[in-house]
């Protein structure tokens, strides 16, 4: 790959005349441009709908500009020791202000007994610049969410549902303005 990147330059810079310091500015340049940042917030909401089955739902609030990151698909760990890839509900999709989009992907899920599970999904692409995540380097800290939960026995204990978040988990916070949630 890197031989073919040195024909690519050698190729630009006999063709535009290009300085070879020009040509170096541009290639550390270029990948801040490409940087596949996306993930800024998200949470896990499950609603027990038999004795062992659930209906899971991954929101994410994404950067909607980063479209290189965008992920129709994310892969879900059920905590049973299997895994699946969740496709995303277009048709409920949203783009909100500040450059946020709302995603959500949903899936139903039979485990095989009563138990204590831990739904989780890991992606490399968090949004950087965060202050108090590895500063400046918040891009390098994978973004991770997961919810744990108990199967509950619905002829005594009723079924088991996740709290519902009435405010998205995305703040705006403004450089030398006072923030109030």
């Amino acid at each position: 790959m890197i031989i073919e990147f040195k024909k690519i330059f050698k190729f630009v810079i006999v063709k535009y005349n290009l300085d070879k310091y020009l040509l170096a500015a541009l290639c550390l340049w270029l990948p801040a441009i490409l940087s596949a940042t996306h993930n800024r917030a998200g949470e896990i909401t499950y609603k027990q709908i038999g004795p062992f089955s659930i209906e899971m739902t991954i929101t994410t609030y994404t950067k909607a500009s980063s479209v290189a990151a965008d992920r129709d698909s994310l892969d879900v760990y059920w905590g049973d020791g299997s895994n699946e890839w969740v496709k995303r509900n277009n048709a409920i999709t949203r783009f909100e202000p500040n450059d946020i989009k709302v995603n959500f992907y949903t899936a139903l899920h039979t485990y095989p007994g009563a138990a204590t599970f831990t739904i989780s999904f890991i992606d490399p692409n968090r949004i950087g610049g965060i202050l108090n995540v590895n500063y400046p380097n918040s891009i390098d800290i994978p973004f991770f969410l997961s919810t744990t939960f108990t199967l509950l026995d619905q002829q005594f204990q009723g079924y088991n549902n996740s709290a519902v978040l009435l405010q998205p988990p995305i703040d705006i916070g403004c450089v030398n303005k006072l923030f109030y949630s």
